[in-house]
């Protein structure tokens, strides 16, 4: 999956890989108090949270797995020529929350079945980063595949190759979840075009600074917006380099937008999600 720059409208691309034969079964998770029968909580913060909680609790996250695939990926940009992908904290937890939430409600999907997809995790795990282009990979293969086995098959999808020697992409974060007969992989990929000066709490309270440092000197931020993301209504906009928590009204999870400048072009870096409660 593949999201494009958002200017008069945006577009994605949506493919999922399933190598070997898919099979569906309870996860189990160390710590029950981790997670709600009915998914994730509804307002960023809770979902940070209870996501958090699972991931800590988690026995089935394998860290050697996403090492080898990250080092595969990085071999095949080499030789085509984009930059090497960097890991980043706030992608693998967005990328660990949403495997382990596919393995523990039998599901395989870019979204959860709340309908929160990868970039709404991206934008309430990480508080100061601003993205332009982002995309995803997730693979369902079986247990016995080892990290090779689970790339060559992510490979076999045009969409999902792509994305692996995508040029433009800085960053990335990666899960492999094996539980009940599967091994559950998810990639998120992020183009970081830049950050705020200031991290974003989870819930606004007050006045809260949006001033930035873009990636890219020839560009400027002219303007803000928070959107809801369950309605898509535009709670507040404006120049000033400052929001204040009033403006979300009461709102479970608001998006944070950036129009910015680029020569004579503009465009909307996304930010974190905030909460008014």
């Amino acid at each position: 999956m593949l999201h494009l720059y958002d200017k008069v409208k945006s577009s994605s691309l949506l493919a999922i890989a399933a190598a070997g034969t898919v099979f569906f079964a309870p996860m189990a998770i160390a710590d029950t108090s981790c997670y709600a029968a009915d998914g994730y909580g509804a307002s960023v913060a809770a979902y940070v949270t209870e996501a958090s909680a699972c991931i800590e609790a988690s026995g089935a996250i394998r860290g050697d797995f996403v090492e080898e695939l990250l080092a595969r990926t990085n071999r095949d940009r080499a030789v085509v020529g984009p930059s090497p992908l960097v890991q980043r904290d706030s992608l693998n937890m967005a990328a660990q929350a949403h495997a382990i939430d596919m393995a523990a409600r039998d599901y395989a999907d870019h979204a959860d079945k709340e309908g929160r997809d990868h970039l709404f995790r991206i934008r309430a795990f990480d508080r100061s980063v601003l993205v332009g282009a982002t995309g995803a990979n997730v693979l369902i293969t079986e247990t016995g595949a080892d990290a090779g086995d689970i790339y060559v098959a992510m490979q076999e999808d045009s969409y999902n190759a792509d994305n692996l020697v995508r040029d433009g992409f800085t960053d990335v974060g990666i899960a492999v979840v094996k539980d009940g007969g599967q091994a559950y992989t998810v990639m998120v990929f992020a183009q970081v075009e830049g950050e705020l000066n200031e991290a974003l709490p989870l819930t606004l309270a007050g006045v809260s600074p949006i001033r930035a440092t873009l990636a890219k000197g020839n560009r400027e931020t002219i303007g803000w917006g928070l959107t809801d993301q369950a309605s898509g209504e535009v709670l507040a906009k404006g120049k000033a380099q400052r929001v204040r928590a009033t403006r979300l009204g009461a709102t479970q999870a608001a998006a944070l937008d950036l129009v910015v400048t680029a020569g004579t072009d503009q465009m909307i870096l996304k930010g974190p999600l905030v909460s008014a409660q």
